[in-house]
Parts: C-alpha cells; sequence; structure tokens
C-alpha cells in the first residue's frame, strides 16, 4: 500500500523523540503553511515503480524526498542527521504501512528564502 506512504513516514517522523525535540510538530507532506517558523520538516513522494510477478503484484519501490528548513547552518545538518537516523534502514509497519527497507539514495544542501535546505533522498520499497 505504497500509495500512503506518506502516513508511515510522518508516523516514524513525528514518533522520534530526537527529531521531535528539534521541530516539534512541524513536519508535513508536500509543502509548508505560509506562516510556518523555521525549523521544520517538509517530505514529498516523487516517484513509485511497481515489480509484478506472474502471480500478480510484488512490491513497490518509492522515491522518498525529505527536506529540512532552518535558518541557521549547523541546525539543519543536526536536524538532518536526525532525520536519517529515524528513517535509514527502517523495516516494519507504520501508520499501517508496511515498510520492507528504507535506503539513503542521495543527499544535497541548498539555500532558499526560508533558509538552509537539505534534501534527503531515500529510496522505500513497500
Amino acid at each position: 500500500m505504497s500509495l500512503q506512504l506518506g502516513k508511515a513516514i510522518y508516523s516514524i517522523l513525528s514518533g522520534n523523540t530526537e527529531v521531535h525535540s528539534y521541530v516539534g510538530d512541524k513536519i508535513y507532506p508536500i509543502f509548508a503553511p505560509d506562516e510556518v517558523i523555521n525549523s521544520f520538516i517538509v517530505y514529498d513522494l516523487k516517484n513509485m515503480n511497481s515489480y509484478y510477478t506472474k502471480d500478480g503484484f510484488n512490491y513497490d519501490v518509492v522515491t522518498l524526498e525529505v527536506y529540512t528548513i532552518s535558518s541557521n547552518y549547523n541546525e539543519a545538518i543536526t536536524i538532518t542527521d536526525a532525520v536519517r537516523s529515524a528513517l535509514e534502514l527502517v523495516n516494519g509497519t507504520y501508520g499501517g504501512v508496511n515498510i520492507s527497507y528504507c535506503l539513503l539514495a542521495n543527499f544535497s544542501q541548498n539555500f532558499g528564502i526560508d533558509g538552509f535546505i537539505t534534501t534527503l533522498e531515500f529510496t522505500v520499497t513497500c
């Protein structure tokens, strides 16, 4: 049920005490409201590839991007590291969604109007 993967990602990140200590409840799918003040997290499911066998559906592989936004570079990196620890190699059922594994595929940094932006890209198999 990878179309519902966002529920699992929210459940993992919001339930992680280290992540929560940095951003509280400021974890959003796709975009953050304009009035949100730094620091916060946004996650987005970018694409999905489904794999089948002759017996039917087997599994989905989803690209997940998690953005950490902060006005302070060191804080952005610290939060990003906490997000990585919360998601990397995770498996199990979260928010009613089964995750087989979650692998870090890429990392990037940028600067925007809201401050420092780090991006973690994960490959998630459901």
